[in-house]
């Protein structure tokens, strides 16, 4: 199995999760996050909504230089390698508060409810099938006071 090397923005995003004490190995929890980076990078600017995505998946450390370039093209905006890092940097304080409100321990199971919104009779007074109960029931009689 080939493990996938991070880059430090990755490191420093995963160091949240286990100093929270979240279980980093459970599947759930990769895709949680992968869900939660994503809505939030999808309201950044423009120009962080161009570049997160490289710094958020790169298995190498970011190019600064190169995005710089990218963003002059993309939007014809002047903006130096370092002031790119600047913005990257509180984009990433940014996500890493919002790894560390969100609840990520799975939530408690809700019992099962009925159409009447009533929860289930417990198992002691549930009745059992016999043959009382399974009988269809005799038909009205005339003196039974809904069929007069």
């Amino acid at each position: 199995m080939q493990v996938q090397q991070m880059n430090r923005v990755q490191r420093r995003l995963w160091r949240v999760l286990i100093q929270m004490g979240v279980d980093t190995g459970d599947l759930a929890v990769a895709v949680r996050l992968d869900r939660l980076l994503a809505a939030h990078v999808s309201v950044m600017t423009p120009a962080l909504r161009h570049v997160m995505p490289s710094v958020l998946s790169g298995t190498h450390d970011v190019d600064y230089v190169r995005l710089a370039r990218e963003i002059v093209a993309l939007e014809g905006v002047r903006i130096s390698p370092a002031a790119l890092r600047k913005r990257v940097s509180r984009a990433v304080k940014q996500l890493e508060r919002a790894i560390g409100e969100a609840r990520w321990e799975p939530p408690e199971r809700v019992p099962h409810l009925d159409l009447s919104g009533r929860p289930p009779a417990p198992a002691a007074e549930t009745p059992t099938a016999t043959k009382e109960n399974t009988e269809p029931d005799p038909p009205p009689k005339a003196t039974d006071p809904v069929m007069r």
